[in-house]
């Protein structure tokens, strides 16, 4: 079959290579004119990593990522922050997301025909093809469509309707910062919860930088970086540990601050006629959940192999992929949104035990059932 992926992150690289390794004619088209780079951290799960291993991408994972350390779960208050458990995430590696998405990108541009600056804007469909129109003027016809575009996917926009239809939006919002290693004196990962606000801390594998990450409600008004670091380092700082972090915080480049909405993509459906779509486009879980990695390789692993099956069967495939993929990626939607949404708020002190189980449970259900070939 002749294949668009629109969109060259880690969704679109990975189905693109097992489609392509498959025998399909494959194109990569992305509007960005630079191959992906920067970003923060991804958590690779062992399966993640068996995903990985199956695209002979496993030398990549090895050079760029780390085993990750400990977890120190921790309580928040007025009198400090106090451990309330400690998770040993076993098997599992830490890698930054530009390392990684970059280097795929270029094993991808060795396979597959992939072009950049190609910016998508129109989607024309038939019976038996489907023209993808581009902002040059271009349009080619293809047998099959895939987005692969991320949270706001251009592709979804123009096939299944606007972004306020599928985007769920709880009200919170992720401050993403970098801070020095060495001014925090420790080197183990730690997920705070309280006082209104779920904070994260891990270590990037080169050690000398790590991500903190908080994210707190803010409803539907305007957010602006400074005020929102004001507000984190005000909360976090209570004891000694908080003091070192406000510190840190507190000598942030602001320019460098990222600031995102809580966001995930929820929908009936990921297909329409010839369109399909994988990763974020279709079932974005959000960064916290810490199992995104996983969802957009398991997404390319089980959409190739549905369209292997029924090869000019769009239809059939779509749903066979569906079948297999959302049950898993739903239920790591909700236990995110509902964990999040639990362990900040005000009765956060009576849900830890709920904490700690969610958090073993998430970790089993990227485990169970995903070694299915």
């Amino acid at each position: 079959m002749k294949i668009l992926v629109v969109g060259a992150g880690l969704a679109g690289c990975t189905t693109a290579l097992h489609l392509r390794r498959s025998g399909h004619d494959v194109t990569v088209v992305d509007a960005i004119t630079e191959p992906y780079r920067g970003g923060y951290m991804l958590q690779l799960d062992q399966s993640a990593q068996r995903f990985m291993q199956d695209l002979e991408l496993g030398d990549l994972m090895e050079k760029f990522s780390v085993p990750a350390p400990d977890i120190a779960v921790l309580r928040t208050s007025a009198r400090g922050h106090k451990t309330m458990t400690t998770l040993d995430p076993k098997g599992y590696r830490l890698v930054r997301r530009g390392d990684l998405i970059g280097a795929i990108g270029e094993r991808t541009a060795a396979e597959v025909a992939l072009r950049l600056g190609r910016e998508l804007t129109g989607i024309e469909q038939h019976l038996d093809h489907v023209v993808a129109h581009f902002a040059n003027g271009d349009a080619q016809c293809y047998d099959l469509l895939l987005g692969a575009d991320g949270v706001r996917s251009t592709v979804r926009r123009l096939t299944l309707g606007p972004d306020e239809e599928f985007v769920y939006d709880n009200g919170w919002t992720n401050v993403w910062v970098n801070v020095p290693l060495e001014a925090l004196g420790q080197d183990r990962s730690e997920i705070y919860y309280g006082k209104g606000m779920g904070a994260y801390f891990f270590p990037y594998p080169d050690g000398d930088q790590a991500l903190f990450l908080a994210v707190m409600p803010t409803g539907s008004r305007p957010v602006h970086t400074s005020d929102l670091i004001a507000e984190v380092r005000h909360r976090m700082n209570v004891g000694s540990r908080g003091f070192l972090i406000a510190s840190a915080l507190a000598d942030a480049d602001l320019d460098a601050v990222r600031l995102t909405r809580f966001a995930q993509v929820r929908m009936p459906r990921w297909h329409a006629g010839r369109v399909v779509l994988v990763g974020d486009a279709a079932y974005c879980v959000d960064p916290l959940s810490g199992v995104g990695t996983t969802a957009s390789l398991l997404g390319a692993a089980r959409l190739s192999q549905a369209v292997n099956t029924h090869g000019a069967d769009v239809n059939a495939a779509a749903r066979e992929y569906t079948a297999r993929v959302a049950p898993r990626v739903r239920l790591w939607q909700h236990t995110t949104a509902g964990l999040l949404e639990s362990v900040t708020g005000s009765r956060a002190s009576q849900r830890l035990q709920g904490t700690s189980q969610l958090a073993h449970i998430v970790t089993d259900l990227t485990h169970v059932g995903l070694g299915r070939r």
